[in-house]
């Protein structure tokens, strides 16, 4: 699986299939085009959204959804302390607005997103989410 860790200043670390991780600019004339499909625009007004509130093992996550087509859009927020009850093997985009998270693999390694990080994981990799000081999220899957 590949998995990408956005930074700030146009910096990206990336994990291979190899396992290998670099760090490397990214360009803007070097992507792949995201297939959303065809649906109308959509304006996502959150206040207007319910929140739902989900236990956690420990802590709590409250979540606001917007589906498009086969797309789902959310803002969480975890509470400090926060860890996950199960593991995750949906791919996702995850934006950090505030706090930090922490993405736990499988295999033990895991990556701490901070505020103004982006983390990209692929499909079929299996991770859960922790977060000490709590965390607010823009999340794409």
């Amino acid at each position: 699986m590949l998995r990408i860790i956005l930074h700030p200043g146009n910096s990206a670390q990336t994990i291979g299939t190899n396992g290998q991780e670099s760090s490397k600019p990214v360009k803007r004339d070097n992507y792949a085009v995201m297939n959303l499909g065809t649906f109308l625009i959509h304006s996502i007004d959150w206040p207007s959204i319910p929140k739902e509130a989900f236990a956690g093992e420990e802590g709590y996550a409250t979540l606001q959804a917007f589906r498009v087509g086969d797309i789902r859009i959310r803002m969480v927020e975890y509470s400090p302390g926060y860890k996950a009850d199960h593991w995750c093997k949906k791919g996702h985009v995850m934006l950090c607005m505030e706090g930090e998270l922490e993405i736990e693999l499988e295999g033990g390694k895991s990556y701490l997103v901070r505020k103004n990080m982006t983390i990209v994981l692929g499909e079929g990799e299996m991770h859960r989410t922790y977060s000490v000081p709590g965390c607010r999220l823009f999340i794409v899957d």
